[in-house]
Parts: C-alpha cells; structure tokens; sequence
C-alpha cells in the first residue's frame, strides 16, 4: 500500500511538471482579487494539466460512478474544497480518454492528489470525512 501511494505521488509530480500555461481566474471583491475555487470535470491530461497549471492547489479526484465509496467522497471533496476555497480536478476513470489515469497508477478508485505550485505533495485513497479532508488540505494552503 505504502509502495502504491508512493509511485502515485512520484507520477502526480511528473504530470505536473508538463503543465500548460493558462491564466488564473480571479474575481474582484471590494477592489480585492480573490481567487475562485472551481470544481472541474477533466477528461484527459491536457485538461489535467491546464488546471494544475492555472491554480496553486489542486485536488485531484479520481472515482468511479459504479463504485459506493467514490460517490460517499465526491460530496465530502467538493464541500470540503468550497470551504477552503481550493479548487478540484474531478476524473471519472470510465470517461476518461484513452485511460490517462493508468500514467498515474490509479488502479483503484477513489485515489485523491493534492497538487501545490505543480508538485504533488500527499496522497490519499479511499474515503475520509470532511474534517479529515480539511485537514488533509490546509497544511498546504
């Protein structure tokens, strides 16, 4: 297991390090730009990358529709993400095209990667509750 969520995290990094340079959504709050978090369905790398590109963190979610503990999570991430106002990648491995998610050895569901400034900085697999996903997050706000 160890040995898994280590070559996860070494694969999340180098997927990051080929990112494409897009611009960062902002929003202007009583003359202040504030970042938005956004909540994003991506369906191939250059989609990845683009939002791992764009934010200085991102959760990346992997999960699967057909499966219990990926749709108990996918809430708990996004409402988590929302509070903390970091935005999430959302890959469902059944619509994923040509199955990108295998560069990163998800070969179970759900897997979820906290990316800062394009590197990977932890892993998790499997379901947490919301408390556990906030703290898993701020360290690295």
């Amino acid at each position: 297991m160890k040995k898994t969520v280590s070559l996860i995290a070494c694969l999340f990094a180098l997927s990051a390090c080929n990112a494409v340079s897009t611009q960062s959504t902002t929003t202007n709050t009583s003359q202040k730009s504030v970042a938005v978090a956004k909540v994003v369905e991506v369906h191939n790398k250059k989609e990845l990358d683009t939002i791992v590109q764009e934010e200085k963190v991102v959760l990346i979610y992997f999960y699967a529709m057909w499966a219990g503990p990926s749709m108990i999570l996918k809430p708990v991430i996004e409402d988590a993400a929302k509070e903390l106002n970091v935005s999430v990648a959302l890959v469902d491995v059944d619509k994923a095209e040509d199955k990108f998610y295998e560069q990163y050895n998800v070969d179970r569901v759900p897997v979820t990667g906290l990316v800062k400034n394009q590197q990977t900085v932890d892993v998790f697999i499997g379901v947490k509750s919301k408390d556990e996903v906030v703290n898993f997050i701020k360290p690295h706000l």
